[in-house]
């Protein structure tokens, strides 16, 4: 029996109404910039956000959950390793919102079946079984921290896993300090790259976390109200263009003097 009560050909519905929204594609479209259709008439995509906005859910915070929250969010973070319930997954679905785990623990099901029942990516941590990152019916996010040496981050880059999120406790306003070592982090790890926040954002904060290659802040719902999840939407809209990784590598490459001429055959 699904944990929360979940019925399986209910949940199996639900999860169908949730497959297209692909949290993972988006947030990799939002870090490195989203590939233009071929044909003669190339489709208008509807435009990217710079950042992303991740709610992060408690277990004792899922029934009362507004869906006026959910509407300004890009996707949800379920903090436990249990299923979510009918009703949670009923208004998940009617707006679209892809979901995925935080388990801080053991996972309550197989991989497989969170993926049946629409769960998109799982959050990892160092403590959790390797073997997971094998399987491909989920998308996997390394739990990571700012004291990460060069060497683990260039290792974590290398894992099989779809971003990482940087989960310190820390504090607003930011210092150039943590901005230089989230900037060296990001760049060795080379994945695109979420951060859990608390607090009052402002948008000098937003503009530095964009510009240092953040591309999804997580916030938990617990602390936030729809008036400050508004105002952020708001303040992410002002936001200049993310600089891609593909315009990054263009601009540190310099470009090769032409060969003058001179008539002769090599």
């Amino acid at each position: 029996m699904l944990g929360y009560g979940v019925s399986q050909e209910r949940g199996e519905k639900m999860a169908a109404e949730q497959k297209a929204p692909q949290f993972m594609k988006k947030l990799k479209e939002v870090t490195e910039g989203r590939a233009q259709p071929l044909g003669f008439t190339p489709a208008l995509p509807t435009k990217l956000p710079p950042i992303l906005l991740v709610g992060e859910l408690a277990s004792e915070q899922r029934e009362q959950i507004a869906p006026a929250l959910l509407k300004e969010l890009d996707a949800v973070l379920l903090r436990s390793g249990n299923l979510p319930t009918d009703d949670l997954l009923h208004k998940l679905g009617e707006e679209k919102l892809p979901w995925g785990l935080w388990p801080k623990g053991t996972l309550a099901a197989e991989p497989a079946r969170l993926a049946e029942l629409g769960c998109e990516f799982v959050v990892l941590g160092e403590g959790d079984p390797a073997g997971l990152l094998q399987e491909k019916k989920l998308d996997w996010v390394l739990e990571v921290s700012s004291n990460l040496t060069d060497g683990l981050a260039r290792a974590a880059g290398k894992l099989p896993v779809n971003a990482v999120l940087f989960t310190d406790q820390i504090s607003l306003p930011l210092k150039v300090g943590q901005l230089l070592n989230y900037q060296r982090l990001i760049d060795l790890i080379g994945k695109p790259s979420l951060i859990c926040l608390i607090g009052e954002i402002s948008p000098g904060d937003l503009t530095a976390l964009c510009e240092v290659g953040f591309r999804a802040i997580v916030l938990d719902l617990g602390q936030e109200n729809l008036e400050k999840l508004e105002a952020l939407r708001k303040a992410i809209a002002t936001l200049r263009p993310a600089r891609r990784k593909a315009e990054e590598a263009a601009a540190a490459l310099p470009l090769a003097e032409p060969e003058e001429f001179t008539g002769e055959e090599i």
